[in-house]
């Protein structure tokens, strides 16, 4: 059961995965870097942007993400060199920050992990989310971010091969 006002929200999960034709390290060390968005520089047609809102990009920073006329903020959970893992989530009360999207985004927390594909010296990358949103519209929603995740993928093959 959701608490109190979250009633008519539903639990959605997106999930997108492939394979980088790049070295595990070359890829991680454009993903790790939480400031750039080098490898993701469209998202829907609108140029993405970000700036570091506290302190360097090792530790729980925030940053503000623009695409279009809207922006979001969202706060580095975890930085695992070792696990080539990257966990953040877009915080809300921000003055300034809009929901870009369709419909409802509530507590929406994201994952990426990189691992290495041990034929070819590639990397198996994994991008998902879970949020909440209207149960009408969790279907597009989650076919929303999907796109936004394998637009990522596309993004770093190009800026590896760049």
């Amino acid at each position: 059961m959701l608490p109190l006002g979250y009633q008519g929200l539903v639990q959605v999960n997106a999930y997108a995965s492939f394979v980088c034709p790049f070295p595990l390290q070359d890829s991680w060390e454009v993903i790790r870097d939480w400031g750039s968005f080098a490898w993701l520089p469209q998202l829907f047609g609108s140029r993405l942007t970000s700036a570091l809102q506290d302190g360097a990009s090792e530790g729980a920073t925030v940053r503000r993400t623009t695409f279009g006329r809207a922006c979001v903020y969202e706060r580095l959970l975890c930085l695992d060199d070792l696990q080539h893992f990257l966990r953040w989530q877009i915080i809300t009360g921000k003055a300034d920050s809009q929901n870009p999207f369709p419909a409802s985004l509530v507590n929406y927390v994201t994952a990426i992990q990189l691992l290495p594909v041990s034929v070819g010296d590639q990397t198996y990358f994994a991008w998902s989310g879970d949020f909440l949103t209207e149960a009408y519209m969790a279907t597009q929603m989650k076919a929303v971010f999907e796109a936004m995740y394998q637009a990522g993928f596309r993004g770093l093959q190009q800026h590896l091969e760049a």
